[in-house]
């Protein structure tokens, strides 16, 4: 997979930038405090890691992508949203292609419109599958008026699109801010670049046969300690947690592939195939094979 290193200046233009033979287009608009972007990204590339001083509103609006946001990975589909922080590591990669509308806005002037937003303390990844499942449609809903009035250069739109941005600021801030706010926040980054790098071994390692003892030897950390930063950062046991991996990447095989249920229980670590239709059934109340065909109906 190619890999793209992309870094932009906040520029005034409204007109497609090809880079590489066509290998990624955006669209941007706007200033040097907000701008709008339309991305299109083919299959096979890669967009990697990058900080940025402003805060990104992510809206998938076709295909997919793994995205990661500090050294954590999500599989985005078509309907996604995400909210990046600013000077936040997030990078993406696609197979088959992704399109994605995004809004910069400048750290300094949110700041200055909102003083009392504390963006460090929220969550708002619909494609997390470890956060709790808020309700993403007021989000989009105002995602979408943004992007309407942000087209637009009367006044009054003008007007009506930092309505929208107060009020989505207002959502996230209500529904999507961590429990416990800044006492949780700094326990969280005390051990924050340990938990990462577990993380990342997990995902570089779920397809092997893993165990607590594994990651423990590796990474010369405590089985007892890494299964206390699992409960305490991500209110999850260790094993879920890899169980959760091992199914994303199972249900994307499954959709997207003929291979048999075998050879993928095989493929995403699996210990047996009795293991994965049981975990399976557990988490989607059918067996992979049920959930396969189901895709197949929809696709029709």
């Amino acid at each position: 997979m190619r890999e793209y290193n992309y870094d932009h200046p906040f520029v005034e233009i409204d007109k497609f930038k090809d880079y590489d033979n066509n290998m990624c287009s955006h669209k941007i608009s706007g200033d040097r405090n907000v701008s709008f972007i339309k991305f299109k990204t083919p299959g096979g590339y890669t967009i990697s890691n990058h900080f940025n001083d402003w805060f990104e509103l992510v809206y998938i609006s076709e295909g997919e992508a793994e995205f990661s946001i500090k050294n954590r990975s999500f599989r985005v589909l078509k309907g996604d949203f995400l909210f990046v922080d600013y000077n936040t590591a997030h990078g993406y990669s696609t197979e088959s292609g992704v399109e994605m509308q995004c809004f910069h806005i400048k750290h300094g002037y949110l700041e200055q419109l909102i003083p009392i937003f504390d963006a460090s303390i929220i969550m708002c990844n619909s494609a997390d599958v470890f956060l709790p499942k808020n309700n993403y449609n007021e989000v989009k809903e105002n995602f979408n008026k943004m992007v309407k009035h942000f087209q637009s250069d009367s006044d009054l739109d003008v007007m009506g699109f930092h309505c929208y941005l107060f009020m989505l600021i207002y959502i996230l801030t209500r529904d999507f801010t961590l429990k416990d706010g800044k006492n949780r926040i700094n326990q969280l980054k005390k051990s924050d670049n340990q938990i990462d790098i577990i993380i990342d071994y997990i995902h570089k390692h779920y397809n092997e046969q893993i165990s607590l003892d594994t990651i423990s030897e590796a990474l010369h950390l405590s089985s007892s300690y890494i299964s206390r930063l699992f409960k305490e950062q991500l209110n999850i046991g260790y094993k879920d947690y890899l169980n959760k991996i091992r199914l994303n990447h199972a249900v994307y095989m499954l959709t997207n592939s003929s291979k048999n249920i075998v050879d993928i229980a095989n493929e995403c670590g699996f210990p047996n195939n009795k293991s994965f239709i049981e975990i399976f059934k557990q988490e989607y109340g059918k067996t992979p094979s049920q959930y396969r065909k189901e895709q197949k109906r929809k696709l029709k």
